[in-house]
């Protein structure tokens, strides 16, 4: 993201100033300062780094923040929390930010980053704000049934938020493992086409392995509605655990939910053995060791009252455990590599 960006710039003449993922972790509001000081009006940050600049503001306010100028700010990577954005916006409003400055959008480095944005202005409401739109789903119809239905009386929710519709002549397509094209609130992989689809993926010795057609299917488990774009999950980090299909995500907010456990300090990964399917959690905390038992336990019941299954093992680690890439991502691949290795983090 940040490589295209520094084309952008250099193909449309205009300043970019450029911020060590370092400094950023060190200090996250000297990114909101800089944008104010330097009166900057594009930025981008996966769901992590508005979390954490968030979270930071609320423990030590800086008022003569000033975010008038910021025009598009975007969001992507992993599927985004709805809360992450609306806690920003709420904690921001007196900063000057406009709310329909947050974008949310959807891309990957196979068709040279962006493929769909939410760009348009959406109607105020329960779920709607600026250019955001979420949906609240029945988590029992999505996880046991595949199923896309609205969330209704006191069942068990979730929600997904929209990641708008596709840019530059792409398109995207919802697809059943057997290739058919989905309908409307059917769910599948998403797979995209056009122009800027990378040619093929280069093998060593210098071969490329060539996409067909100009399609990159991407792995990523979504459906579409209304024209917008929604992302449920990834097919190859699904758990798989007594027949239903659950997103890490799914489980990783529900651990978060613990007092002691922050936002985005969890990740969830299965592994199978000849005794069957087993999950794992990972967690980070601020507390003692001498607390870390009981942050063991009470985890572990979180998960077993909201999805009906057990925990093959949760290990609680100190802050900063976690792997993670430069951006702030988690290392779910990793952390389970690890774990399966004796290597855990």
């Amino acid at each position: 993201m940040g490589f295209i960006l520094s084309l952008s710039t250099l193909t449309r003449g205009v300043p970019l100033d450029l911020m060590p993922s370092i400094s950023f972790l060190r200090d996250p509001l000297s990114w909101l300062r800089h944008i104010s000081r330097r009166g900057a009006t594009i930025t981008t940050a996966p769901p992590f780094g508005y979390r954490t600049a968030t979270a930071r503001f609320r423990r030590t306010p800086e008022i003569d923040l000033d975010l008038t100028t910021l025009r598009q700010a975007y969001v992507g990577a992993e599927p985004i929390p709805l809360q992450a954005l609306t806690d920003f916006r709420d904690t921001f409003a007196k900063q000057n930010l406009d709310e329909a400055a947050i974008i949310p959008c959807y891309g990957m480095a196979e068709t040279v980053l962006a493929a769909t944005m939410s760009l348009n202005r959406r109607e105020p409401g329960d779920l709607s704000w600026g250019r955001e739109k979420a949906l609240r789903l029945d988590r029992e119809d999505l996880h046991h049934h595949n199923k896309v239905t609205d969330a209704h009386g006191d069942r068990p929710s979730i929600t997904v938020i929209a990641c708008g519709t596709p840019l530059g002549g792409l398109t995207v397509h919802v697809r059943t493992p057997d290739g058919t094209e989905c309908a409307d609130d059917e769910i599948g992989e998403i797979h995209l086409r056009g122009d800027s689809v990378m040619a093929g993926y280069l093998q060593p010795g210098g071969a490329t392995a060539p996409v067909t057609d100009r399609t990159h299917a991407s792995g990523d488990l979504g459906f579409i509605r209304d024209g917008d774009l929604y992302i449920v999950g990834r097919a190859k980090e699904l758990l798989i655990v007594n027949g239903r299909n659950l997103p890490p995500y799914d489980v990783e907010e529900t651990i978060e939910t613990h007092p002691d456990i922050d936002a985005g300090n969890s990740v969830v990964f299965s592994y199978t053995d000849e005794t069957g399917e087993h999950v794992v959690a990972l967690v980070e905390t601020r507390l003692r060791a001498d607390q870390h038992e009981r942050i063991e336990r009470e985890t572990a019941t979180l998960v077993r009252q909201s999805f009906g299954f057990n925990l093959r093992d949760v290990i609680v680690l100190r802050r900063g455990g976690i792997p993670r890439t430069t951006s702030g991502k988690r290392q779910r691949s990793r952390v389970r590599e690890d774990y399966l290795t004796g290597r855990p983090a």
